[in-house]
C-alpha cells in the first residue's frame, strides 16, 4: 500500500495475520484507529502521516510486536517505536505516539499525546512518568509485561479504556488522574502483585471506575473513585487477596462497589476502611456481590449538612390564587426530600436533585385556618436539615365585610363626639 489517503473510517487499515506487509507514504486522517496490526509479523511502516489517529498492535506472542517503523508522524510529531531498548530514559515530549516492544528497564517522561496513546507489549521494568494522553482510543494499553509503572499522568477522554492492563505481573498506578474515558477508567485482567495508589478515577463511562476482572495480591489505597457511570470499584469472580482501604468511593452508578471474588478485604482488618458516598454513619458497609464482603470500618464521605433558606410565612386567600411555597436548599450530594404538615401527614416526598422544592398550595385544597409545613432535605450520607413555614388561609371577602362594618361604627362614634354640646 503506497501513496494515498484513508480518512474518516473506523479503521484506516486493518492488517490481520499479515507477514512482511509494507505501508509507505499513506495519509491516515481522522480514523478511529489509523492502522491495526493484528497478529502480524515483520511489517514495515515508512513515511506515513497520521492525523487524529494512530497505530494499534494487538495480540501475541512477542514477535508480533516486532516491526520496522521509519519516518512516520502522528499529529506532526515522530511516532515513537522502541524495540529492544534497555537501561535508558527517554524524553517523550517530541513524540506523537509511544509503542514499547520487548524493552527492559526503560523510562519515558513528559510525553503529551493527542488522539494517540501508549502501547507496551512483552516488556519488563517499564516506567511511564508525567505523561498526558487525551482523546485516544485507549489511553494506556499494556500486554504481557512485568513491573509496569504509570505515575503522575493524566489520561482522559479516551473512546475506549483509560488504562487497560492484560497479563501483567507487577503493575503500579501511582498519582494519576484518569478522567472522562468512555468505557472505563482502569481495567485490569490477569494481573498480580499490583498497587493502585493515590489516583483520581472519576467520571468514566458505562463500565465504571476501576474494574479488576481477574487478579490477585493487589492493594487499592488512597484513591478517589467518584461519579463514574458504572460501578466505582468492581472485583470479578477470578479475584482474590485484594485489599481495598483508605479510598474515597462515592456517587457512582448504579452503586459504589461490587465483589464477586474470594478473600478480598475492604478494610485494613485493623481500624481503617473506606469513605463511602452513601454510608449513613452506623454499622458496617455491605459490598454488593456474591462474595458477602463488608467494610468493617466505613466512614461517611460527606459530613456536611445541606443548607436551606427560610421563606417568609404566608397569608393567602381560601380561593385558588396560584400561591407557591418555595424552598431553595443546596447540597453537593442531594438525595431526597419530604414536606409534612405538623408532622401529621406527608404533603410531598421524593428524590431531590439539588433543585428548588416547590409546593402548589392551590393543589392542597386548604380550608380557612393555619397550617405549619416543614421541609426536610437529606443527602446521600444521611446529613439533613429542615425548615418550617406557617401558612395562614383567610376568606378575604369575609374579612373585607367585617372590616367595613368596623369602619362605619368608628365614623358614627366620631360624629357623635363632634355634635355633643359643651356643658
Amino acid at each position: 500500500m503506497e501513496g494515498f489517503t484513508l480518512a474518516n473510517n473506523s479503521i484506516g487499515a486493518l492488517l490481520d495475520a499479515s507477514t512482511m506487509c509494507k505501508l509507505t507514504g499513506v495519509s491516515f486522517v481522522d480514523n478511529t484507529d489509523g492502522v491495526v496490526l493484528e497478529g502480524c509479523v515483520g511489517c514495515n511502516l515508512t513515511g506515513n502521516e497520521f492525523e487524529d489517529c494512530a497505530v494499534s498492535i494487538r495480540g501475541g506472542p512477542g514477535f508480533v510486536w516486532r516491526h520496522e517503523f521509519k519516518d512516520n508522524t502522528v499529529n506532526g510529531k515522530e511516532l515513537g517505536y522502541f524495540l529492544n531498548v534497555s537501561h535508558t530514559t527517554i524524553d517523550g515530549s517530541s513524540y506523537g505516539q509511544l509503542i514499547i516492544a520487548e524493552c527492559e528497564n526503560l523510562t519515558i517522561e513528559n510525553a503529551e499525546l493527542h488522539s494517540a496513546g501508549i502501547l507496551a507489549g512483552y516488556a519488563n521494568n517499564i516506567t511511564i512518568s508525567d505523561c498526558i494522553v487525551v482523546d485516544s482510543v485507549d489511553g494506556v494499553r499494556v500486554h504481557e509485561c512485568g513491573d509496569f509503572t504509570l505515575k503522575n499522568g493524566i489520561i482522559s477522554n479516551s473512546t475506549g479504556y483509560g488504562v487497560y492492563s492484560n497479563i501483567v505481573d507487577g503493575c503500579t498506578l501511582l498519582n494519576n488522574t484518569i478522567l472522562g474515558n468512555s468505557l472505563v477508567g482502569v481495567h485490569l485482567r490477569i494481573v498480580s502483585d499490583c498497587s493502585i495508589v493515590n489516583n483520581t478515577v472519576s467520571r468514566n463511562g458505562e463500565y465504571g471506575g476501576i474494574v479488576v476482572g481477574s487478579g490477585n495480591h493487589m492493594i487499592l489505597l488512597n484513591n478517589t473513585v467518584t461519579y463514574n457511570e458504572g460501578v466505582g470499584i468492581s472485583l470479578g469472580v477470578d479475584t482474590h487477596n485484594i485489599t481495598v482501604y483508605y479510598n474515597l468511593i462515592g456517587w457512582n452508578e448504579p452503586f459504589d462497589a461490587e465483589d464477586y471474588g474470594a478473600d478480598n478485604h475492604w478494610d485494613d482488618e485493623v481500624s481503617c476502611g473506606n469513605w463511602w458516598g452513601d454510608y449513613k454513619g452506623t454499622g458496617t458497609y455491605p459490598i454488593t456481590g456474591t462474595a458477602g464482603a463488608v467494610d468493617n470500618y466505613p466512614q461517611k464521605a460527606d459530613t456536611i449538612d445541606p443548607t436551606i433558606d427560610h421563606p417568609p410565612d404566608m397569608f393567602i386567600d381560601v380561593r385558588p390564587s396560584g400561591s407557591l411555597l418555595v424552598w431553595r436548599p443546596s447540597d453537593s450530594h442531594p438525595s431526597s426530600f419530604e414536606v409534612s404538615e405538623r408532622s401529621l401527614y406527608v404533603v410531598a416526598e421524593g428524590d431531590w436533585n439539588g433543585s428548588a422544592i416547590v409546593i402548589s398550595l392551590d393543589d392542597l385544597n386548604l380550608g380557612v385556618g393555619t397550617y405549619v409545613y416543614t421541609l426536610t432535605v437529606i443527602d446521600t450520607c444521611g446529613n439533613s436539615i429542615n425548615d418550617t413555614v406557617t401558612v395562614t388561609v383567610l376568606n378575604y371577602i369575609q374579612v373585607a365585610a367585617i372590616g367595613g362594618a368596623v369602619v362605619l361604627v368608628l365614623v358614627a362614634v366620631v360624629v357623635f363626639v363632634k355634635r355633643r354640646p359643651k356643658s
